[in-house]
């Protein structure tokens, strides 16, 4: 077959195996595609994957030149992220901690946080920036207890000692 010309057996083994463990759908079927090439022609491949027969072609010399790393989409939407990662760790321990850079306690929202880092760092991010941020990290922003405005603070700490016991009443 005129495959073995292109590929080497050194290559269709490294393609197996990078094969089975990727966990990328698109990756993996170009992968496959790349693996049939030794059993099937350049137009069998692009009938059975619905691509053009220079797609294959493509995803092989990308596959030879740069391994798996090739074969993955790097069209749009992976921008680098305008806040350093040594800067948004910095920021996602005040988070945690529920502190602002001064001290003082907050409780974060979204907005909070988008003022907050443009006052620190001089960045502009988006409440969605922030919050695909806090995901990745695996954050969850804890809400504040309501309170009525007219409540008194030694009450409010009176109510949570006590919240939840039955005949203290």
């Amino acid at each position: 077959m005129g495959a073995s010309k292109l590929l080497s057996e050194e290559v269709f083994l490294r393609a197996e195996e990078d094969f089975k463990r990727l966990k990328e759908g698109k990756v993996a079927r170009k992968l496959l595609a790349i693996i049939n090439y030794s059993r099937y022609s350049i137009t069998e491949l692009s009938e059975i994957f619905k691509v053009s027969a220079r797609s294959i072609l493509n995803w092989i010399n990308k596959y030879k030149e740069e391994g798996l790393e090739g074969l993955r989409d790097k069209r749009g939407g992976n921008y680098p992220p305008k806040l350093k990662e040594e800067e948004w760790e910095e920021f996602l321990r005040y988070v945690i901690e529920g502190k602002y850079f001064d001290g003082r306690e907050v409780n974060w929202t979204l907005k909070k946080m988008v003022k907050a880092i443009e006052d620190r760092y001089g960045v502009k991010i988006s409440e969605e920036g922030v919050r695909v941020r806090l995901k990745k990290s695996n954050v969850v922003l804890r809400r504040p207890r309501r309170r009525h405005y007219k409540a008194k603070e030694e009450e409010q700490e009176s109510f949570k000692k006590n919240e939840g016991r039955i005949g203290d009443m």
